[in-house]
């Protein structure tokens, strides 16, 4: 698998919105972002195998139904149209290689007090598990594009994260200009910080 390191953006965008396939160009590497349908859950559950444990950790959500982690129920969800509130499960792809699975949730404000933005804004969370063996090759970079062109295609107001102070995210963010609101110590002893970044004036 190549590298991204290095390698220029040539574009951002969504190439299919009836199936929600967003695609990024590095050189010529296109990694895809789109919503995984019933044919592709042999090959989630795979590639989920090739989580460790500690990456499940990392990406997985403790306060949500963990039905949400099911491969093969991700397959089947109906595609997501801009609800909000609502969620979208997402596979990550380059060369037809699932690299990293990623999901979204979209609420109001009001849902994610913590963030401190209007109640009636519209805003999103994503969240990112690159397979162990393609950590360090550059695909969170391309994960901060299309998500951002996620939330411009539908239309919301801000882009919402909680990451590691030392990590690869956190200094992606910093680069692309995101507020920091709080820093903390989790439960876990890790100590995250929350953060946001305006998408739509």
């Amino acid at each position: 698998m190549r590298s991204l390191r290095g390698t220029r953006v040539v574009f951002t965008d969504c190439v299919n919105p009836n199936l929600n396939i967003f695609v990024s160009r590095f050189d010529e590497t296109d990694v895809i972002l789109r919503q995984p349908r019933r044919k592709d859950s042999g090959r989630m559950r795979l590639a989920w195998g090739q989580l460790s444990d500690s990456s499940k950790k990392r990406y997985r959500r403790a306060n949500v139904d963990q039905q949400l982690y099911d491969m093969n129920y991700r397959a089947k969800l109906p595609l997501y149209r801009g609800e909000v509130p609502g969620w979208l499960p997402l596979i990550m792809e380059v060369d037809d290689t699932i690299v990293a699975f990623v999901d979204i949730f979209f609420k109001y404000g009001v849902d994610f007090k913590k963030f401190l933005i209007e109640p009636e804004e519209k805003a999103m969370a994503a969240s990112i598990g690159v397979l162990d063996k393609y950590q360090g090759l550059g695909f969170g970079t391309a994960y901060s594009y299309l998500t951002d062109e996620i939330g411009r295609a539908f239309e919301i107001d801000w882009i919402l994260g909680t990451t590691y102070v030392q990590g690869g995210m956190r200094n992606i963010r910093i680069k692309d200009g995101w507020e920091a609101i709080r820093t903390y110590r989790a439960a876990s002893g890790d100590v995250m910080v929350d953060h946001k970044r305006r998408l739509k004036e």
